[in-house]
């Protein structure tokens, strides 16, 4: 805890100074993640895995808002699709279509999340995040969390069966394709499951870090930890779905480190110097609890 608050101080002081190129560069990283992730999983397009089209896209992105990295991936992930089958390239582009009219016409912002989270997937830590967003963006983010997982899906449904995809366009293979298409992945329980797992616990994380109760954002993390342990695991061996039982506790298990790092780094807190206070005027009696947060730095230490 001491460590994280002193790393969170230092880090705040070294973004507060150089805030103008720490921005560009973390975007450039995220967008060279993003891409790097597609030529490995999906990289079916020669050119678009070379490097120095991988480093030129993500010097734009760099430039642009966070979202740019999201609508990027999306042209490298159809063009790599093209390259097998664009039936299922032309049906991908109508479900990003559809995302983006439903979700940037309706809720704008925190796009970047449709490729943070298959990048999470990627990573085998995809439980972190409807942690770490039910603690810190709410439960509007569900949706473009939902998003964000079926985007993975289609990206995963298209890795697993790229070498029995055909891409002739007679009537009769036309119709087969894309009803297999559409079941595939319409159809897939496994991410149906996911979504309605990340989306109860994005809504259950940020409900209970709200509550006034000491140590609620641990409450939260545990609260939403297991309520995905619930939904995955125990969804998955009900419907019989799904591959990944010892990945997905691993998983389940990571991420709730990585959440409780995020708390310790955003969310320190001392309750033993929890104060509360009451007053009132001519319409309202005000009860207010304050808990200071921790300031901790080792030159404290030494003084000590």
């Amino acid at each position: 805890m001491i460590f994280l608050a002193e790393f969170r101080n230092r880090l705040k002081e070294i973004y507060g100074s150089y805030d103008i190129f720490i921005r560009p560069l973390l975007k450039f990283i995220f967008a060279f993640a993003v891409f790097f992730f597609i030529g490995s999983y999906i990289g079916y397009s020669d050119r678009l895995q070379s490097m120095p089209v991988i480093l030129v896209a993500s010097l734009i992105c760099c430039l642009l808002p966070w979202g740019a990295s999201a609508f990027f991936g999306g042209i490298f992930v159809l063009i790599n699709m093209a390259e097998v089958s664009v039936v299922f390239a032309g049906l991908s582009f109508m479900f990003f279509l559809l995302i983006a009219v439903l979700y940037f016409g309706f809720r704008p912002g925190n796009g970047f999340l449709m490729a943070f989270i298959p990048l999470m997937f990627f990573l085998k830590i995809p439980f972190a995040v409807p942690l770490i967003l039910g603690l810190s963006a709410g439960a509007v983010s569900a949706f473009p969390t939902a998003c964000g997982v079926f985007v993975w899906f289609i990206i995963k449904y298209f890795h697993d069966n790229a070498d029995a995809m055909v891409t002739e366009f007679s009537l009769d293979n036309l119709t087969g394709n894309i009803t297999g298409i559409l079941e595939g992945t319409l159809g897939d329980k496994y991410m149906l499951l996911f979504i309605l797992a990340f989306a109860i616990t994005i809504i259950i994380v940020s409900i209970i870090k709200s509550l006034g109760i000491d140590h609620a954002w641990t409450v939260a993390v545990f609260s939403g930890a297991a309520v995905l342990f619930v939904v995955i695991i125990g969804g998955s061996l009900y419907l019989g779905v799904g591959e990944d039982f010892i990945i997905n506790v691993l998983g389940i298990v990571i991420s709730v480190a990585v959440a409780l790092v995020y708390e310790c780094m955003f969310f320190a807190v001392d309750y033993r110097g929890t104060e509360r206070v009451s007053f009132e005027d001519d319409d309202y009696c005000y009860y207010v609890k304050a808990v200071p947060k921790i300031k901790y730095t080792f030159d404290d230490e030494r003084e000590e």
